[in-house]
């Protein structure tokens, strides 16, 4: 077992109605009882994780070497496997996160692939700043700024 902290965010990649889905976790605090326990921040659709992919590959090889939930060392993946969750640093949990509460409901892959882009080219300060903002504000107002920085939408 590792003496190291676990990264804040986790990606867990699995076959939706569509095909491949990820669903995005940060480990919280339950207020409840004080365990640390993740919980579920978004799920990206089939059609946003096949123009996410990228994305989400370079969130998964960002280290050298994965921790995968089961405890165990694997080397680097060249695709994310289903079933598996996968540790994501604090660099680019807000990237996902951004990218996944953007691209929810999104049907056009031309221009999810322009949003994968610019949030795999995105600060992580940047990222995390939005991704706080998306979180906050529940009136959908920061979604569609985003939505149309990213160029999600024209």
């Amino acid at each position: 077992m590792s003496s190291e902290t676990p990264a804040p965010f986790q990606i867990r990649i699995n076959i939706g109605t569509g095909g491949l889905i990820a669903t995005l976790y940060r480990r919280e605090t339950d207020p409840k009882d004080g365990e640390v326990k993740p919980m579920r921040v978004c799920t990206i659709n089939a059609l946003a994780y096949t123009a996410g992919k990228p994305l989400v590959r370079d969130a998964i090889t960002a280290g050298k070497a994965l921790w995968i939930v089961r405890r165990k060392w694997a080397a680097v993946a060249e695709s994310p496997r289903v079933g598996q969750a996968y540790s994501i640093c604090s660099d680019w949990g807000p990237r996902i996160g951004c990218f996944g509460l953007v691209a929810a409901g999104l049907k056009d892959g031309d221009r999810l692939s322009y949003a994968t882009s610019y949030f795999s080219r995105m600060d992580s300060a940047e990222a995390a700043w939005w991704f706080g903002m998306l979180l906050v504000d529940r009136s959908d107002r920061a979604v569609r700024a985003l939505r149309i920085l990213s160029g999600a939408v024209e």
